[in-house]
């Protein structure tokens, strides 16, 4: 598994990729990840491509070969979703959902970075995590969760990510620190409401209210 987890990793974030992107050396990064790269590449003018004269400042490297990306007009939203990696992630998140035990058989809590884990007693099908009781209340105390639906814990959780409001079938994968809300990918970008928001990826958001709430 750890070898496959490799050959699923993003070569700029070396996490699962997360809403990958697929560009056009055949090489795949995260969402967020070429939001960053876009956003580092700095403000020098870069031809648009080899045979044109015509310059834009919409460009950056691919990680893994650091060929030049360029964009058009439309920024990230003309690189196209890798659905195909996507659907392979799902599965094996969904494989180590199954396969996740405590000390004592029971189903994990998939926050806890203690080993062995806490029992779960709750999954959210919303956030398509188990947790412990610590980890529930720090995390699920805050206003942004809500409406999330909690149940009693699964050993696959139902994938039931909601979807942006602003962009149709974009997932909810980042938080917005400023509005402590819930947010796509998508919403980051020049266009989007919460462009200069800072954001963290809900896996790490989760561990920072974990800690706070702990301490």
């Amino acid at each position: 598994m750890e070898a496959l987890e490799r050959e699923l990793s993003c070569p700029y974030c070396n996490n699962l990729f997360s809403s990958p992107l697929l560009l056009p050396c055949g090489h795949s990064v995260c969402c967020k990840c070429a939001y960053n790269l876009l956003a580092s590449s700095g403000t020098s003018k870069t031809p648009a491509n080899p045979e044109s004269s015509e310059e834009t400042d919409r460009c950056f490297s691919c990680p893994e070969c650091k060929n030049a990306v360029f964009l058009d007009d439309r920024g990230l939203r003309c690189l196209c979703p890798n659905l195909t990696l996507q659907n392979i992630i799902e599965r094996v998140k969904g494989t180590e959902a199954a396969t996740a035990r405590s000390s004592d058989g029971n189903l994990a809590c998939e926050v806890c970075e203690k080993s062995p884990a806490a029992d779960a007693v709750k999954t959210c099908v919303t956030c398509e995590l188990s947790f412990c009781d610590k980890c529930l209340t720090a995390v699920h105390s805050r206003k942004a969760f809500v409406k999330h639906r909690l149940v009693d814990p699964l050993t696959v959780t139902v994938p039931k990510t909601p979807k942006c409001q602003d962009h149709g079938e974009e997932k909810l994968s980042l938080y917005c620190v400023s509005d402590e809300t819930i947010i796509c990918p998508r919403c980051t970008e020049s266009d989007g409401r919460h462009s200069a928001h800072p954001v963290v990826e809900l896996p790490e958001m989760y561990q920072e209210m974990k800690v706070t709430w702990y301490f």
